[in-house]
């Protein structure tokens, strides 16, 4: 083994196991470990670089008590202002802890129901409704940070046009799952553009449109999440070809009669495409209106990939550590899937779509009652 007249000391390893390992795995082992506490340091909450209140760069911080909750407050020196030590973060406004965070984000990755983390964390199947898609609008910066830079596949997918949650006013009710209401594709289907690197795994999937993708609409994911110059493998899809010219990607054709080899072939995003599609099956269906926030877990989901659940929650939190938002509960249920709102054809029933009729009341006022929809 190593040269044992070196006297080498560590202060992670016993010296017993210094004796039997070489100095490159002793090396190894210790910046492992060190790597390892690191990223447990910065997957915890820590004091905020900027004071929210008064916008000083570089603020001291007083300890200034605890809400009701149990959170600790912290004082501007300058501004003698208080505010909560995880201000603008994933646990701001929230009353649970943050182990209740971090199971919340390990059942989301491991396709956990809303019911079995509701019985896990003991609070309401509501609440963690509202705590899941708080953590998706919080992870959407993740994904969009995404770009595919080496030899990757393009293709695109499509799922049915759900309401789950809530009645349609615009077309008849089906069972949830059946077939789409017109045979073939068709604007009733909503299109997953989906790329997938071969060798380093990055994957990106959005929803741009309903039907068959167009150049107009798609040219976002082109312009955003492709590097010029990557090379690529396509499908038979007629506006793929101009985009990726336009952005000076080479590409390959592979058409639906040509018989794919060891190279020029789609497999890695088809079997993408059938994970997603298995999932969607698992959960029964995702409301279109929020199909976008669950294409940002699939892309990190593929990132994460072959890393174990605790490990992707230390790099998930660490990573929201960096992510400041501001917005009401409210939000997150009423929050177009599209930029372009003349897309879906029940994009203004969308703005409403837990609301239920209005009940007259004696004094000939009326109020509008909404309640949650507990859907994936």
């Amino acid at each position: 083994m190593r040269n044992k007249d070196v006297d080498r000391k560590s202060d992670i390893l016993r010296d017993a196991v210094i004796d039997e390992l070489y100095d490159y795995q002793i090396d190894k082992v210790e910046m492992m470990v060190r790597d390892m506490q690191e990223l447990n340091k910065a997957s915890c909450i820590s004091y905020p670089s900027a004071c929210p209140k008064c916008g000083s760069n570089s603020p001291r911080w007083i300890k200034g008590g605890f809400t009701g909750s149990g959170k600790q407050l912290i004082r501007c020196a300058d501004c003698n202002a208080r505010s909560t030590v995880d201000h603008g973060q994933l646990t701001w406004y929230s009353h649970q802890d943050e182990s209740k965070w971090n199971t919340l984000i390990a059942d989301t990755f491991d396709e956990k129901p809303i019911a079995h983390t509701a019985a896990d964390i003991n609070v309401n199947p509501k609440t963690v409704f509202r705590m899941r898609h708080k953590l998706l609008v919080f992870m959407e910066p993740l994904a969009e940070s995404l770009i595919l830079s080496r030899p990757a596949e393009l293709d695109e997918t499509f799922v049915s046009e759900s309401h789950k949650g809530y009645a349609s006013e615009i077309r008849s009710s089906h069972k949830r799952g059946g077939s789409a209401r017109i045979q073939g594709i068709s604007d009733d289907l909503v299109c997953l553009t989906t790329g997938v690197e071969r060798q380093q795994g990055t994957s990106y999937i959005h929803a741009y449109n309903m039907g068959r993708p167009k150049s107009k609409e798609v040219e976002p994911f082109f312009k955003d999440h492709v590097k010029p110059g990557t090379y690529m493998w396509v499908d038979g899809e007629r506006c793929f070809p101009a985009l990726l010219s336009q952005y000076n990607c080479d590409y390959h054709t592979i058409k639906s009669n040509t018989n794919p080899d060891q190279v020029n072939h789609l497999n890695n995003v088809n079997s993408w495409h059938k994970r997603i599609k298995d999932l969607y099956e698992y959960y029964r269906g995702v409301a279109t209106v929020y199909i976008n926030r669950y294409a940002t877990l699939f892309s990190l989901k593929q990132k994460y990939i072959g890393c174990d659940i605790q490990e992707i929650v230390l790099k998930v939190r660490k990573s929201l550590r960096k992510i400041s938002q501001y917005f009401f509960i409210k939000d997150l249920q009423t929050k177009h899937i599209f930029d372009e709102c003349t897309v879906m054809a029940h994009r203004e029933y969308c703005k409403q779509h837990s609301a239920k009729p209005v009940i007259p009341l004696q004094n000939s006022e009326s109020i509008n009652i909404a309640d949650m929809a507990l859907t994936f």
